[in-house]
């Protein structure tokens, strides 16, 4: 399944002819003499690299995805969270939802911990993932750092974040 806002990507074949893949590095390498491709950092959206073949736009990782399985993503989660890194043990294919689950902690956030907030009214620490998916409060911070992480592993699996 193709992630319907994006431009279809090429194919594996082409991409292997126009690029190396360094593993280390997690770095697409552009082949010597090839007029059909440019690139570029676009700081916008975690700093991410992006290639133009043909006169169309993509980004480094999904052209990394589709280089080393042959297969569209439909997103790719960089696992650690940093955008720029695009080392191979580091990016999995997501659905939207499973990409969200893995974001950052909001660098509103007072309390250090994804999810949990002070509520100034109820004198209580809410702890909360999402909107309205689950909320409780507790009486001491600890309790509800420990509430939220387990509910957090518990819906989000292998893409829990917890800061």
């Amino acid at each position: 399944m193709t992630n319907r806002r994006t431009t279809p990507l090429p194919s594996q074949e082409l991409l292997r002819s126009l690029f190396d893949y360094d593993l280390e590095l997690g770095s697409l390498i552009p082949r010597p003499c090839n007029a059909r491709i440019r690139f570029g950092f676009v700081p916008l959206n975690g700093g991410r690299f992006q290639f133009t073949i043909n006169g169309h736009r993509y980004y480094a990782h999904r052209l990394i995805w589709k280089w080393m399985t042959g297969e569209d993503p439909i997103e790719i989660d960089h696992i650690d969270g940093d955008g720029t890194n695009n080392k191979w043990d580091n990016l999995r294919n997501a659905t939207s939802a499973q990409n969200n689950h893995n974001r950052k902690m909001s660098s509103r956030n007072k309390s250090g911990v994804k999810g949990v907030f002070w509520e100034t009214s109820r004198k209580r620490w809410r702890a909360a993932i999402g909107p309205q998916s689950w909320v409780a409060r507790f009486k001491t911070f600890e309790e509800a750092v420990a509430a939220v992480n387990a509910k957090r592993a518990e819906m989000h699996g292998e893409f829990a974040r917890f800061r």
